[in-house]
């Protein structure tokens, strides 16, 4: 019984740890082994007061590959459009 009870500890910190990454654009393993040593209930509710990191959500979206940015407007878009949705502003093939 306390193998399951490790084993469904460990899965709720990966879980904590990828709404950290996924959601909130920070590490992964910051999220992992907070919860860890803490609780996966006190790590998910850091995650949620804890603000969000802009720059590692773009540079993730980026990192993709299926998304570019505006040079204009800054908005992201499909990498396959030749026409910014936000501006009009228009991309040479």
């Amino acid at each position: 019984m306390e193998l399951l009870g490790i084993i469904v500890w460990i899965l709720l910190s990966w879980a904590v740890g990828s709404y950290f990454k996924n959601v909130k654009g920070r590490s992964f393993w910051e999220g992992f082994i907070g919860s860890l040593f803490c609780s996966p209930l006190v790590g998910f509710l850091f995650g949620l007061i804890s603000s969000t990191n802009i720059k590692g959500k773009e540079s993730a979206i980026l990192e993709e590959g299926n998304m570019k940015k505006c040079p204009m407007c800054a908005e992201f878009i499909k990498q396959e459009a030749v026409k910014c949705r936000f501006c009009g502003h228009e991309f040479k093939n």
